[in-house]
């Protein structure tokens, strides 16, 4: 009966510890990082005037006044803006800034899952049974 009552609790032990190491429990951490790209000076857009750079092609074409806008963008290209101050009798000052945005997901492998700590309680279990196997005493029938 000792011999079982330590096999079987260090079968349980070792199955509970396999378990735990065994099974993954992953998580999807998402990452954010921002940098700020300010241009100090400020872009002067004389009244009655269309200030342009080269221009490939049109990504926003709106009317703005003291906000801001959004827009994504491919980071290995070159950007141009242009200024349209047609419409306005006086001069204006064009402050640029630009914040580049990088997001992405980690994934981490952790040993958290309620699987896991299932594995640990079978494990504590096979300890206690090997154990009280180990310590017992023996019973011997003819005593």
């Amino acid at each position: 009966m000792k011999f079982v009552l330590v096999m079987g609790g260090a079968f349980l032990l070792v199955a509970g510890l396999m378990a735990y190491s065994m099974i993954p429990n992953l998580h999807m951490i998402p990452l954010q990082s921002a940098q700020m790209v300010v241009n100090p000076r400020s872009i002067p857009v004389s009244s009655a005037s269309l200030s342009e750079t080269e221009q490939r092609g049109c990504l926003v074409n709106q009317t703005v006044s003291n906000s801001s806008i959004r827009i994504p963008l491919n980071a290995s290209t070159t950007y141009y803006f242009g200024f349209d101050n047609r419409d306005s009798s006086g001069s204006k000052e064009v402050l640029l800034s630009a914040t580049l945005v990088a997001s992405s997901v980690s994934t981490m492998v952790a040993r958290d899952g309620g699987m896991n700590f299932a594995g640990l309680g079978m494990s504590l279990i096979g300890l206690l049974v090997t154990l009280y196997g180990v310590f017992a005493k023996t019973v011997i029938p003819w005593e």
